[in-house]
């Protein structure tokens, strides 16, 4: 089965961000579902059943204290001239890079290295074909989206379908205050 640790997005701030969807281009863009926004501290890739066990018993011993992230500003990987995701940031003073931090470091001794650096994000879309950023940019790009407190994260998993993945929550471990 195909895993990510990840925290999810309350339901207010996706009501907040759904304006954005409609200044994106239907034709050139895939819009990730609002119900399936998150920020990924960590993609496992396929995983056997066998393992799950071994996953969950590492994540229960992460510890961490709540905090809080501000979703604002849009932003573009790899850059604004060549799209091929489109994200909105975090404010966090920290807190997602810190909690990512343990997360890979309880999974670490399980064989799980992440492919690449931390760097939060909200992905909301994905680029089929350039789009033009200017007005996204003019638009969002120090718009506040809405704060909110993360107090737990979540193992997910994912599953590839035509429509879009769909989601399953299979642990949830919760902040120690």
């Amino acid at each position: 089965m195909r895993l990510f640790v990840a925290v999810k997005i309350p339901d207010d701030i996706k009501g907040n961000i759904k304006e954005i969807y409609n200044y994106l281009p239907d034709d050139k863009i895939k819009k990730v579902a609002l119900n399936n926004l998150h920020y990924t501290l960590q993609f496992l890739g396929e995983v056997h059943g066998n393992e799950i066990h071994k996953i969950t018993n590492a994540l229960s011993d992460v510890k961490f204290n709540k905090f809080t992230v501000a979703v604002h500003g849009i932003g573009f990987f790899p850059n604004q001239n060549y799209v091929k995701v489109v994200w909105l940031g975090a404010d966090d003073n920290g807190g997602l890079k810190e909690l990512a931090s343990k997360v890979r470091g309880a999974l670490e001794p399980l064989g799980f290295t992440p492919d690449h650096s931390f760097s939060p994000h909200l992905t909301i879309a994905r680029v089929k074909r350039k789009i033009e950023t200017k007005e996204l940019i003019k638009k969002f790009g120090s718009r506040a989206f809405g704060s909110f407190k993360v107090s737990q994260f979540y193992l997910i998993k994912s599953t590839l379908t035509p429509r879009g993945p769909m989601y399953e929550v299979i642990g949830e471990y919760h902040a120690k205050d």
